[in-house]
């Protein structure tokens, strides 16, 4: 909708005299810093929410008149649900009057209008593709990068997602004494505790490359965080500077818990960052409306890239179905199976591994960031999986996807073919029992026999105050004796498993009944629910 006419002019007015005061006096109302002759400006804020009902974005505007030099929208620039109209309408008689000088960044508020229409009809070639809302340029000897935060949006922005690789490629091929970047959704903020856990795949490829600064908004709140490293521990010497630049023109937003390495922290304040990019060094100055007092404001070196270039060195994944887990009472429901590899790093250390996982074939792969080495995942009976793992080290460095070898979850109730039983064994009907049977024995010297092939075999049996023991024989080498007695009763457990068997040959897993009790059991029982195997 078009703006209020008086309130419009009024504003216009007031911008106008504004930016001459500015031009006259300095961007802080005092004679302005002596800038060597070249050196680049970016003027920065983000949620401007541009709107034909409040002033706050022209305001902020304003500063840009005095600031000038390249403008860094970081997102959320025109009020919800940021459509062609809002832009043009209320967007484009403030901050749009910089138009032509604007490099925008998308925020969450641009996809209200599906494939953010809006933003990319408005800014056209200046956004970038709009399948993908990234891109990069230079500005002075400092290299750019713009990324999307929406990550939903554009395929993700984990480890090997189409924006990482593109990031990493980007990067490799600009190398620069000094880097900035910028997105909507801050890494780290004492507005939110938990940050944005997807984008740290930029900030480890950032860090790699040895970049400086990044810059974020959504937030609507100034915070200046000193440099920091993948574990969001200070490094002054490698770290990445970020700062969040919520302030132009939204409404305001307030901090919940102070983060580490927060050094200033301004709220309810409209406002510009800017950035005067030198060779091999930055200032910044944080100026307020409406008077562009400065009231955050600093110098920083450029650092380059650590060091430590060698990517860690990582093992495939090896699977096996947990001991002492348990399995659902349906034949259905997905077992649980455990994943382990080894990751090693002899100078900064591994600071997070990616694990993927590709399902009966499927070329789509889905990942998670873990912290360890290993994890338990939930996998469909009769599925076939494939997992790879990457690690990343303290410099940001990862390795090309060790992948294992494709596996299928197999399990065989107590009634299978494949399973053979010599001696007085019984079946009998159990509403707790994996797959609804069991089969059971007391005599000693009953074996039960499950001819499988695999890398791993769990046996699946019942434990209780009757509960027997039995002999472990896998390949017909005794392994293990396996006491079933539980106080209470316990169904469908994994009692014994056994990884790392060579999955070409054919094995057989071999339970035999030892007539014998524990030293609290009552009985001398031994049970056969289920068997599985992982081949």
């Amino acid at each position: 909708m078009p703006r209020n006419g008086w309130a419009y002019l009024l504003a216009l007015v007031t911008s106008v005299a504004i930016a001459s005061l500015l031009l006259l006096l300095g961007s802080t109302g005092l004679p302005a810093r002596a800038e060597e002759p070249g050196d680049p400006v970016l003027a920065a804020a983000g949620d401007a929410h541009a709107s034909c009902s409040r002033q706050s974005d022209e305001a902020t505007a304003a500063l840009l008149a005095s600031i000038g030099g390249t403008v860094a929208g970081l997102g959320d620039n025109a009020a919800e649900p940021g459509s062609l109209q809002l832009y043009e309408d209320c967007y484009g008689p403030s901050w749009g009057a910089y138009k032509a000088q604007t490099r925008p960044t998308l925020g969450n508020h641009e996809y209200d209008t599906p494939g953010a229409a809006g933003y990319f009809g408005y800014f056209g070639e200046a956004a970038g593709d709009p399948r993908k809302g990234y891109y990069s340029y230079d500005l002075g000897s400092w290299h750019v990068v713009v990324l999307n935060s929406n990550c939903s949006q554009v395929g993700g922005c984990d480890a090997d997602s189409p924006q990482e690789r593109w990031l990493a490629a980007d990067l490799a091929a600009h190398p620069a004494d000094c880097t900035l970047a910028y997105w909507h959704d801050p890494r780290f903020s004492s507005a939110n505790t938990l940050g944005v856990k997807q984008v740290a795949p930029f900030w480890e490829d950032l860090y790699q490359a040895g970049a400086d600064v990044v810059l974020s908004g959504h937030h609507h709140v100034y915070e200046r965080f000193a440099p920091q490293n993948l574990l969001a521990q200070a490094d002054p010497s490698q770290g990445i500077r970020e700062f969040v630049v919520g302030t132009g023109g939204g409404p305001y937003h307030g901090f919940k818990s102070i983060q580490p390495n927060s050094e200033v922290r301004i709220a309810k304040t409209y406002g510009v960052l800017k950035l005067t990019l030198h060779p091999q060094s930055y200032d910044w100055e944080f100026m307020k409306t409406p008077d562009a007092a400065v009231v955050d404001s600093g110098s920083s070196s450029c650092h380059g890239a650590p060091a430590d270039n060698t990517p860690p060195v990582v093992q495939p994944p090896s699977q096996e179905i947990p001991a002492n887990s348990t399995l659902s009472a349906s034949d259905t429901s997905p077992l649980p199976v455990k994943l382990s590899w080894s990751a090693t790093d002899g100078q900064s250390g591994i600071v997070r591994h990616i694990l993927r996982q590709s399902a009966d074939g499927g070329a789509t792969f889905t990942s998670l960031s873990l912290t360890s080495s290993s994890t338990t995942l939930q996998l469909q009976p009769d599925g076939t999986y494939q997992f790879g793992v990457k690690a990343t080290d303290g410099a940001g460095n990862r390795n090309d996807w060790a992948d294992g070898s494709p596996f299928a979850v197999d399990p065989e109730q107590e009634n299978s073919d494949a399973v053979t039983y010599a001696g007085a064994w019984t079946q009998q009907a159990s509403d707790t029992a994996y797959g609804g049977g069991v089969r059971q024995s007391s005599t000693k010297n009953d074996t039960a026999r499950f001819a499988f092939s695999g890398s791993n075999v769990a046996w699946v049996a019942t434990k209780g105050p009757d509960g027997g023991r039995a002999r472990v024989l896998v390949d017909d080498v005794a392994i293990k004796t396996v006491d079933l007695y539980a106080s209470t009763s316990q169904p469908r457990k994994v009692v014994f498993s056994k990884a790392g068997l060579d999955p070409t040959a054919g094995h057989t897993l071999t339970v035999r009944v030892l007539g014998t009790k524990s030293a609290s059991s009552s009985g001398t029982r031994v049970d056969v629910d289920a068997f599985v195997a992982l081949r």
